[in-house]
């Protein structure tokens, strides 16, 4: 039997060599019929150089990252959209690393819904597994903070050996995907899965985030080092391995497949 992540788990994260962050589990579901037990986690803003302990925390310094347009919503303004918080699969893999249990009401006592519907206040994105890139938006967001050119050493070079001379170069784009139910699956989440593992490991590109309703699936990527090779790698990759799925590339956000 899998073993699961708890209401109040304290997840060690380690996307980068030589950087930890922390993330809060802030709630739990059980199995349903459509999905595995599911919750919602916090990353917090706090990065560590040194494989962190739960001994090493203070709660009071315990908050959640924010980042401009986190949670991006086509239909409306989400007031809490800056906060870094997703619904994940509660199934502990070896990406995951729990180092302790504490009471996550005081980082965040809000709403915490786990259906991705448009029409509600407040919306969270639907994240799949905990992964080894789990955590790299406090990772990115604390280098540009506190040492840029660790970070220039971390991501530009990768840019810079991978940049050629497009006639327009683009620095992000965008995958639209029609799906057949309202909400995506987990087979939209498979597709996304294979597309940043084939953007990120080409060094084409950082995935930024999804967003999913009205029939539309969408991901998009930053930093993108050619945007033509990037296009060109996942339209081959889609229509090898889904035929007869319909998806539009871009440059930026559109709502090609949306049914209101």
């Amino acid at each position: 039997m899998n073993k699961l992540l708890n209401f109040g788990d304290v997840i060690r994260t380690n996307p980068v060599s030589g950087y930890w962050g922390i993330a809060i589990v802030l709630s739990e579901r059980e199995k349903t019929i459509e999905f595995d037990p599911m919750c919602h986690i916090a990353l917090t803003p706090l990065v560590f150089q040194h494989e962190v302990d739960i001994s090493e925390l203070r709660l009071e310094d315990l908050t959640v990252l924010e980042i401009e347009h986190y949670n991006f919503n086509p239909l409306g303004n989400n007031p809490e959209s800056n906060k870094v918080i997703g619904v994940y699969s509660r199934i502990v893999n070896e990406a995951t690393s729990v180092i302790g249990s504490i009471d996550p009401k005081p980082l965040y006592d809000g709403p915490l819904p786990f259906s991705p519907d448009y029409g509600l206040e407040i919306t969270w994105p639907l994240c799949g597994n905990v992964d080894t890139r789990f955590g790299i938006q406090a990772i990115t967001h604390w280098l540009r903070a506190y040492d840029p050119a660790a970070l220039d050493r971390l991501f530009g070079d990768k840019k810079e050996e991978n940049t050629i001379d497009d006639d327009t170069p683009e620095d992000e784009l965008w995958v639209m995907i029609k799906m057949d139910q309202y909400f995506h699956s987990l087979d939209e989440i498979n597709i996304e899965e294979e597309l940043i593992d084939l953007v990120e490991s080409g060094e084409l590109g950082e995935f930024d985030g999804r967003s999913s309703g009205a029939y539309q699936f969408d991901l998009n990527f930053y930093e993108v080092t050619s945007y033509e090779k990037a296009k060109k790698a996942i339209s081959e990759h889609l229509d090898k391995h889904y035929p007869e799925l319909e998806y539009e590339i871009s440059n930026t956000y559109e709502t090609t497949f949306d049914e209101m």
